[in-house]
C-alpha cells in the first residue's frame, strides 16, 4: 500500500514538473505564426486578452493583454502612442504579431526602438487607419493611414507586404486585424533610395570624367586606337572596369546600410 502511495506521489511530482515546461513553451509567442496556433494562444491566455475579452477595452489597453502582441505593445509604448490610440473614436489596426517582429533583424528593430518619435512612429502609424472600423469583408481599397500615407488592401493582402492571419478582432474603439509582417511605409523606402543615391554619385562622376577624357586627346582630336588615359597616352578598354566596379560596390554598401537602419 505504501509503495503504491509513493508511486502516485512520484507521478504527481513528475506531472507538476512537466506542466511548467509546457507552459513556458506555449509562451514563446515568436514561434506562433499560423492562424490556428495564434487563435489557440490568444484564447488560452488571460481573459482580458482573449478575442471576447479585448472587446471591453480600448485598443492600446486591449493589446497589452494579448499574448501574441507583446512586441507591438512594447513598440507602441516606446513611441508614446498608447493614449493616442486609446482616445481615438474609431480605428482600423493592422497588428503585427510577435512572429512578425521576430522575422525582423534584431539590429533593425533596435534601431527603430532607438528612434521612438521618428522612425518607429512613422512605421507604426502606417499600420493604422483612423476614423473608421473596417471589417475584413469590406477592406479592399485604398486608405489614408495615421501618418497620411496611402495603404492598399486587397482581400487579405495588405499593401503587398503582409497577410491578415486573424481578422476582425474587436476592441472598444477599434477593429484589429493580426498580420504576419511588419510593413514599411513608402516614405521609409523612398528615403532609403534617396540616401543610397549620393553614394554612387561620386563613382559615376568619375566614370563620366574618364569618358570625357577618353573622347579627345590633348590636342582635341579623337583618338584612333585604345582608350585615352587623360594624360595623352592610351590604355586598354579594360581599365575602365574598376570605375564600374567601384560604383556598384558603393551602391550596394549604401543600400545595405539603409536597410539595416530603416525599420
Amino acid at each position: 500500500m505504501r509503495t503504491r502511495s509513493i508511486r502516485l506521489l512520484l507521478g504527481l511530482l513528475a506531472g507538476l514538473l512537466i506542466l511548467p515546461a509546457s507552459g513556458a513553451a506555449a509562451q514563446d509567442s515568436s514561434t506562433i505564426c499560423d492562424t490556428d496556433a495564434l487563435v489557440e494562444a490568444v484564447q488560452s491566455g488571460a481573459e482580458e486578452g482573449t478575442l471576447e475579452g479585448m472587446a471591453d477595452d480600448p485598443v492600446g489597453t486591449a493589446a497589452s493583454s494579448n499574448p501574441v502582441l507583446t512586441t507591438l505593445v512594447t513598440a507602441v509604448s516606446e513611441a508614446e502612442l498608447v493614449d493616442t490610440l486609446n482616445s481615438a473614436e474609431a480605428l482600423t489596426v493592422f497588428a503585427p504579431t510577435d512572429c512578425a517582429f521576430a522575422a525582423l533583424d534584431a539590429a533593425t528593430l533596435e534601431a527603430a526602438l532607438a528612434d521612438p518619435t521618428g522612425l518607429l512612429t512613422q512605421v507604426l502609424g502606417f499600420h493604422v487607419i483612423a476614423g473608421e472600423q473596417i471589417a475584413s469583408a469590406d477592406l479592399s481599397g485604398d486608405y489614408e493611414t495615421f501618418t497620411g500615407e496611402t495603404i492598399t488592401i486587397n482581400g487579405t493582402d495588405v499593401d503587398g507586404q503582409a497577410t491578415i492571419v486573424v481578422p476582425d478582432v474587436q476592441t472598444a474603439n477599434a477593429t484589429v486585424h493580426l498580420i504576419d509582417t511588419v510593413m514599411l511605409p513608402p516614405s521609409v523606402t523612398e528615403a532609403a533610395q534617396t540616401d543610397a543615391a549620393p553614394s554612387d554619385a561620386a563613382p559615376t562622376e568619375a566614370a563620366d570624367e574618364a569618358t570625357e577624357d577618353a573622347a579627345t586627346t590633348d590636342d582635341g582630336a579623337a583618338p584612333t586606337g585604345g582608350v585615352a588615359t587623360g594624360a595623352g597616352g592610351t590604355a586598354d578598354s579594360s581599365t575602365t572596369l574598376p570605375f564600374v566596379a567601384m560604383g556598384l560596390l558603393a551602391s550596394l554598401a549604401a543600400v545595405g546600410f539603409v536597410v539595416r537602419r530603416r525599420v
